[in-house]
């Protein structure tokens, strides 16, 4: 679990980075009981999209520019260290870039079908209670908000799928 805030800052960090190396090379093993790389904030874990959707946003910003070569370590030895650590795992700091910018890709994935699913359901009870002050038999209500929540959902994730 690497703990981020809105700035992502660990990511600015020679140490963290090399730490994520590591777990990235854990998830390529396909380790039976590993989690694999879970991005947590003070909101949630956005790999489960349970996170506000400002601070994933602001997340998926940062490491939509972030570079790998720029981070920074108290120590200038500890730097070229983890540095020469990357590229001979990586290859080049745009592989481990990419690699980590397709984590946070399905992360937010996550966030966005949690949150669009979430509006849905909002939309489909706030439709159910206007219908229903207008006397519409419970029967009828289930079934319309279940067709609407489907037809809603399906529409949800072809944009999500384009």
């Amino acid at each position: 679990c690497m703990i981020l805030d809105e700035l992502a800052l660990p990511l600015s960090r020679s140490w963290c980075l090399f730490e994520l190396l590591q777990t990235i090379q854990l998830e390529k093993a396909r380790l039976t009981d590993f989690q694999g790389l879970l991005f947590c904030t003070s909101t949630g874990v956005l790999n489960y999209g349970a996170a506000v959707v400002e601070l994933a946003m602001n997340i998926g910003r940062k490491l939509s520019t972030l570079s790998v070569a720029d981070a920074d370590a108290t120590c200038e030895a500890d730097k070229k260290l983890i540095d020469k650590a990357v590229l001979e795992e990586m290859g080049s700091y745009e592989a481990i870039d990419h690699e980590l910018q397709l984590h946070i890709l399905g992360a937010l994935k996550k966030c966005h079908s949690k949150v669009s699913n979430s509006f849905l359901d909002l939309f489909s009870d706030l439709k159910q209670q206007r219908t229903v002050s207008k006397a519409t038999p419970d029967a009828e209500l289930r079934t319309d908000r279940r067709d609407d929540v489907n037809e809603a959902r399906d529409r949800a994730d072809v944009q999500v799928a384009v």
